[in-house]
């Protein structure tokens, strides 16, 4: 599939529909979008879908579909017709193309970037950097269709018709920005090739790309490019009025567009504040919509940086460790919440005993934690019904004997729990894998202060833990997330920042 594919097919289906009535058009619009999500069955993207509000634009020969900083979807029919026309010609599934190509514009609104353009793409700051504003605008277009593809392709990873036209690889961002006739940063093209999408945000990428093309002119063959590429080329259009809404790529919100459905309540108040909100129902939604024990995909945490998430610290620990106790135990799901406990998933077949091995990092502070930690442990294997024991290891300069926890009335040996000098995590290492077997599960609570992080040891260790146990880490981190950079970028590993939790700012 290729440019000239699309850009046929929506103007030949922009013939078909020039003279029709736009309120039809409306009311076949609004059946085709309830009958998409009345049929998804991925949760997270059927809350995703169900939040747009969606507006029907009269049609044009080349629009396709964008989002606007007014907080709504515009959809061009022909384009709209056109998606279903080439998937049907090529064999593939029109619905999850057309919910991809929603999904899209819904993920550049969660992720606010209508209103982050706007502040990062100011006068002052391409003053600043001595940069042309048409090459940020695009250089900035760029990155964050970058960042939504991936995040779309988490969710709808066999939609490919729509993605292949667009921004999707670390490759295509830099043949675009080399089309533009600006340099790719080296370091930022090696960190795309070996770090998760997930690790940035598209100011990460797109000031990267600032800082090394100081002073760059576009050269006028490449005043015509637009991140959306092979869909059209809109940056040709005048500036729009200031008492005009753009998209998220510069298009124009046309006057005359009609409301399809009316999506996130309350919208009309205030567009950013009420996609800030959605956003962080969005991370409790695809947590729910994973299958309890599945890791996060890159669109969570995509999701969970973007708007640092503000979820209570026990609960944020309690949903973790059932996250990750599940994982060989049991099987359940969260499409079915527990009736008893709602901070778990409802069990669908119970497992085999479970044995969690806890890390813990008596240096400092952390003993405060260990009982929430615990305990929680402790309820979720009271929930499995099948018995669990925990397995504590207390380390800080060196490693301690192992404390064994069964009951709640186990809990009072954490009182006696010696610790409080340096902190080195290798000996603990060294005693959990002594004794450790496939399906037990590790978690590392510490502040992340820690001596010997930067070790080959270190990392040999903890790689080799996931591979006896089976099952990924789970990294409790206590202190500045930036501590944890080592162990973030380790296989296996999942850390989890208290920092990023509302309790970290006085909630």
């Amino acid at each position: 599939m290729n440019k000239p594919t699309i850009t046929r097919l929506i103007k030949e289906n922009f013939e078909m529909l020039r003279e029709r009535d736009l309120g039809g058009l409306s009311k076949k619009l609004a059946q085709s979008i309830s009958w998409l999500i009345a049929t998804t069955t991925d949760g997270f993207l059927r809350w995703a879908l169900y939040q747009a509000p969606v507006c029907v634009m009269p049609p044009e020969p080349e629009t396709t579909i964008f989002a606007a900083e007014d907080g709504k979807v515009y959809v061009n029919p022909p384009f709209w017709n056109a998606v279903v026309d080439l998937a049907q010609e090529l064999h593939r599934d029109w619905a999850d193309e057309l919910r991809f190509a929603l999904l899209h514009e819904v993920a550049h609104l969660l992720l606010r970037h209508p209103w982050e353009f706007r502040g990062l793409v100011s006068e002052t700051f391409l003053t600043a950097y001595d940069i042309e504003p048409q090459a940020a605008r695009q250089w900035a277009n760029a990155c964050m269709d970058y960042m939504v593809n991936n995040f779309c392709s988490d969710v709808l990873p066999r939609a490919d018709l729509i993605k292949s036209l667009t921004i999707s690889s670390s490759h295509d961002l830099e043949q675009f920005i080399r089309r533009s006739g600006a340099d790719f940063p080296s370091h930022l093209k090696e960190d795309l090739e070996t770090k998760h999408y997930c690790r940035f945000s598209w100011k990460d990428l797109f000031l990267a790309i600032v800082e090394g093309n100081k002073g760059f002119v576009l050269p006028p063959e490449a005043k015509r490019l637009n991140s959306k590429t092979d869909f059209l080329d809109n940056q040709h259009q005048t500036p729009a009025p200031i008492t005009r809404a753009k998209g998220v790529h510069g298009e124009l919100v046309p006057e005359d567009a009609l409301i399809v459905r009316p999506g996130l309540d309350q919208l009309e108040d205030n567009p950013e504040e009420s996609w800030s909100r959605a956003m962080k129902i969005a991370v409790v939604e695809a947590r729910q919509s994973k299958k309890a024990g599945d890791q996060p995909g890159g669109h969570l945490l995509l999701l969970e940086q973007a708007c640092s998430v503000t979820i209570p610290w026990d609960t944020l620990v309690r949903r973790e460790l059932a996250n990750t106790l599940n994982s060989t135990r049991v099987i359940s799901s969260w499409s079915r919440p527990s009736r008893k406990l709602d901070e778990y998933p409802g069990v669908l077949h119970e497992g085999d005993p479970a044995t969690m091995w806890l890390l813990a990092d008596t240096s400092g502070s952390m003993r405060d934690q260990l009982e929430l930690i615990t305990g929680t442990a402790l309820s979720y294997f009271q929930w499995l019904a099948c018995p669990g024991e925990i397995k504590i290891i207390p380390w800080d300069a060196s490693a301690y004997a192992e404390i064994t926890v069964k009951s709640q009335a186990d809990l009072r040996q954490l009182r006696e729990i010696p610790g409080g000098g340096g902190t080195v995590i290798n000996p603990a290492l060294d005693q959990v894998l002594q004794k450790l077997e496939q399906g037990q599960l590790v978690v590392v609570c510490t502040d992340s202060c820690i001596d010997d992080l930067e070790t080959p040891g270190f990392k040999q260790k903890m790689v080799r833990i996931h591979k006896v146990s089976g099952n990924n880490v789970l990294w409790l981190n206590f202190g500045s997330p930036s501590d944890a950079k080592v162990v973030e970028n380790l296989p296996g590993v999942k850390v989890v920042h208290r920092q990023n939790s509302a309790n970290a700012y006085g909630h």
